[in-house]
């Protein structure tokens, strides 16, 4: 993606946390809000064996560009808090045969870990 990117590791240690590849989440940072929760797509999702969730942010308005700030000063100490993960129309595209992705800038991000699926 051009421009300013987070690109955020969360780990999930729960076993219970499952999502699915095309599936988004809502992140509420309790240091940049404490009422705002902002949807974000899963580009890694967690597996058995790597308990690791990851998502890009557009750094985009004030509230990416204040969690932005604060990871740079703060680094790993925020407080970030998911929900979900909720279904998304993405969910279905590896049952066709054939599909025609197209995105630009941050839509990118629903076919990242699609895309890596079909490549390996």
């Amino acid at each position: 993606m051009a421009g300013r990117t987070i690109s955020l590791t969360l780990s999930c240690p729960h076993e219970q946390f499952f999502c699915r590849k095309g599936q988004y989440v809502l992140m509420q940072c309790l240091e940049v809000s404490m009422l705002e929760w902002h949807p974000f797509t899963a580009v890694e999702v967690p597996t058995q064996s790597q308990r690791l969730f990851v998502i890009w942010i557009k750094v985009k308005g004030d509230w990416t560009e204040c969690l932005e700030k604060l990871l740079n000063e703060k680094g790993i100490n925020l407080t970030i808090l998911i929900d979900g993960p909720f279904s998304s129309p993405m969910e279905g595209i590896c049952k066709d045969r054939i599909a025609i992705c197209v995105a630009a800038g941050v839509g990118i991000t629903p076919f990242v870990s699609i895309l890596r699926d079909i490549l390996q």
